[in-house]
């Protein structure tokens, strides 16, 4: 078909019935073309002659409904002889597309319209794979709720359309899932050897599910190290000794081989040489305030549309950004919560106690006692404080502050402005993180203390 061809198939699609009514529609949305332009695409099959235009139109019938897969704009380009779409161009000009051929293993989707606020990172990520000596792990790492799932599963999807890798193989050990307003326990796998049989199983390896765990994991060797296989493992904190798990896994590529590993933990992994860990942080404001949109306008909740800039930024100074936290809001709205109310909810924590207890529980249990105690300091002052101003408030030693900072590090709990002078050094933490310790944290510690 040619490009005239499938131009008036997409705006027929759209409900535009005349080229004068699309081309009216263009006008309107500040594309600087007359009727008759439009007129020479479809009739002459005349294209515009820059990308950009062609995009600008490509998304214009997005919106209406004329487009809906990456395959239909491939084919504008295959008319055009035109290159194919770059991943810069998926990620930038139309990442709100789904594409209708069905990659095999691929996860469900999170449950999000578009992803808000990512494009750098997935764009890292994908340019890291794309270089031979990169590392051969890379773990998202961030607090419960920060959104590293649906960012690891629009790396796959990117990855695996631009056939980066030949297949792709995926498993979840996540234990708890954050369902509207409650967190909700959920079945997982609970050791490393039913994630590497559900690895066999989803490879079609009949004959290795029958192995013994050892020759199960040397079978997957054997195909990892030859193959060029994308490994996702999704929730790594739930396991207890997650660099054992990392390394277990990076022994299964080796060093010299084309698979790569993708994993997701609110445990960070800074310390593991093979490993490029990769921080997800909160969203920024004009991120905060489209995601908030999106979810208004798609759950049919209007009337947080009309919220004012000073509610909006009192919205992403009480969330942090925090996509989990945006997204109760608007589910509190629907229930009769104004965002006013539902964010003195936020920072009071009671009212919403089981989302700061699917964040932050499980990891402060598993904090060391001097880390516990340098958690509690962190909420004397709402703002980043030197070394000097931490390790005074939380009254440790500069050995006992060494060991504890790293252990919140690695916990996604502290943040850090790095400097080469320990006295200009900055430490900090997340606007949830703050709420948390200045109300249950602080009395529960209290209560340890007696």
């Amino acid at each position: 078909m040619t490009f005239g061809d499938l131009l008036r198939e997409a705006r027929i699609r759209a409900g535009f019935k005349s080229y004068t009514q699309f081309a009216k529609y263009l006008k309107d949305n500040g594309l600087p073309y007359s009727d008759e332009a439009v007129g020479h695409w479809e009739r002459n099959h005349r294209a515009p002659q820059s990308r950009d235009v062609l995009w600008d139109v490509c998304r214009l019938l997005i919106d209406a409904g004329g487009i809906v897969t990456f395959s239909q704009i491939e084919a504008f380009l295959t008319a055009l002889n035109w290159d194919s779409l770059s991943i810069e161009e998926r990620l930038g000009q139309f990442a709100m597309l789904e594409d209708d051929q069905a990659i095999p293993n691929m996860p469900d989707k999170p449950p999000y319209m578009r992803l808000v606020g990512r494009t750098a990172i997935i764009q890292q990520v994908l340019s890291h794979w794309a270089t031979t000596q990169s590392q051969p792990i890379i773990c998202l790492s961030g607090l419960g709720g920060i959104g590293k799932t649906a960012v690891s599963y629009e790396i796959i999807r990117h990855a695996m359309l631009a056939r980066q890798f030949d297949a792709l193989v995926w498993e979840s050990v996540k234990s708890e899932q954050f369902i509207g307003t409650e967190a909700t326990p959920q079945d997982a796998l609970s050791d490393l050897d039913s994630v590497f049989i559900s690895y066999a199983r989803q490879l079609n390896q009949t004959a290795l599910l029958e192995q013994s765990p050892t020759a199960l994991k040397k079978g997957l060797a054997d195909l990892f190290r030859k193959g060029n296989i994308l490994i996702i493992l999704d929730n790594l904190e739930t396991f207890d000794k997650v660099k054992v798990v990392a390394q277990a896994l990076s022994d299964l590529i080796g060093a010299e081989g084309r698979s790569r590993i993708l994993i997701t933990s609110r445990k960070r992994l800074v310390d593991m040489p093979q490993v490029l860990d990769i921080p997800i942080a909160g969203l920024s404001y004009d991120e905060t305030r489209q995601l908030l949109f999106d979810e208004a306008k798609t759950r049919n909740a209007p009337t947080l549309l009309q919220a004012d800039s000073t509610l909006l930024t009192r919205a992403y100074k009480v969330t942090g950004g925090m996509p989990l936290a945006i997204k109760l809001i608007v589910t509190q709205f629907l229930l009769g919560i104004p965002l006013d109310r539902e964010l003195e909810r936020l920072m009071g924590v009671s009212d919403e106690h089981d989302l700061y207890r699917f964040i932050y529980f499980a990891i402060w249990r598993k904090l060391s006692t001097p880390a516990q105690k340098l958690l509690i300091g962190t909420g004397a002052i709402p703002s980043a404080m030197t070394r000097n101003m931490l390790m005074g408030v939380s009254e440790l030693s500069p050995a006992d502050f060494d060991t504890a900072v790293a252990d919140l590090v690695r916990s996604s709990l502290l943040d850090i402005q790095p400097h080469p002078q320990a006295d200009r050094q900055r430490y900090g933490i997340h606007a949830m993180t703050y709420w948390f310790v200045n109300v249950p944290l602080y009395e529960q510690w209290l209560k340890q203390q007696e």
